[in-house]
């Protein structure tokens, strides 16, 4: 949940799309060591104990990925209600900064 969340206030600060924050953040928790030992158990086993214990291994990869993925989209949920607040304080300064250039140009071409 954490990433999730700070990738929106991050992405917010930024101006660039959650994903391209929270997807580089969560790589290093994805079980590739759970993967390859229940890919090797699998292709190696010469008894069906060994493969059960494969699949078994692969499904708990799957599991963890979907724990890992729900906890983002549940931090960017629980964050959506603090950064639409800041989202509308960004939106009141930028406007008001463009009101600014368009005065100033206005004057100066007077």
């Amino acid at each position: 949940m954490v990433i999730g969340a700070l990738a929106r206030i991050i992405a917010l600060r930024m101006q660039a799309p959650i994903l391209v924050i929270a997807v580089p953040a969560m790589m290093f928790m994805l079980p590739g060591l759970i993967i390859f030992r229940g890919m090797y158990q699998i292709a190696l086993g010469s008894s069906s104990e060994m493969m059960n214990a494969g699949l078994h291994q692969l499904f708990t990869a799957l599991i963890i990925i979907l724990a890992i993925a729900g906890g983002i989209a549940l931090g960017d949920v629980l964050m959506r209600p603090v950064t639409s607040r800041m989202r509308q304080t960004r939106y009141v300064v930028d406007r008001r900064d463009q009101m600014e250039e368009l005065a100033s140009a206005a004057a100066g071409s007077s």
